[in-house]
């Protein structure tokens, strides 16, 4: 048996943790659940709206950090040129030098390990280039050739001297190194 003032405390208890927590009839419940489900869509919308929906990062019709200015030569004050469209985009060739490497087995096939970066990267190529199969490769990589004596290599458009024999190397910008075996 329950004493009776613990009874009633537990009673009252109940009491104020049911008026407190949710609505006793069923449409108040239904209409806090609508009421939530609203606050939440609005909230969405709102946090959604501020993210890029097209692929240069602008919604339709936004011109923040646009600013396009086309000057004719009669408008142009005399003894100022204006960089070409051209000269931008080799200013940013030259501030990031690419990687790109195309390895094409010409007299036979040789099997490759390509890694990203190092030797322990993201696998970007594994398994064996039949003859006359190239690859495509960009960025920083490790690679693990097997026979050097069976690929031609071009790097960023330029022939590459590969060694001959089976080695790892890491490719970069400048060129291939050879690595140390481990």
């Amino acid at each position: 048996m329950v004493p009776e003032g613990r009874d009633e405390t537990r009673q009252a208890a109940r009491r104020r943790v049911s008026c407190a927590s949710m609505p006793e009839a069923r449409w108040e419940r239904i209409a806090a659940c609508v009421i939530l489900c609203a606050i939440f869509v609005v909230s969405a919308l709102v946090l959604l709206d501020g993210r890029p929906n097209r692929p240069n990062g602008r919604t339709k019709g936004d011109s923040r950090n646009s600013v396009t200015v086309e000057l004719s030569s009669s408008t142009r004050p005399a003894g100022i040129s204006l960089p070409s469209r051209a000269s931008f985009a080799t200013a940013a060739r030259t501030q990031k030098p690419r990687t790109r490497l195309v390895l094409t087995a010409t007299d036979g096939d040789t099997w490759l390990t390509v890694h990203a970066r190092t030797a322990t990267g993201k696998i970007l190529y594994f398994g064996i280039l039949l003859q006359g199969q190239s690859v495509t490769l960009d960025g920083r990589m490790w690679i693990r050739f097997g026979s050097t004596s069976h690929l031609a290599a071009r790097l960023n458009g330029k022939p590459l001297a590969l060694p001959p024999g089976t080695y790892n190397a890491l490719i970069t910008a400048d060129g291939l190194r050879r690595l140390p075996e481990q």
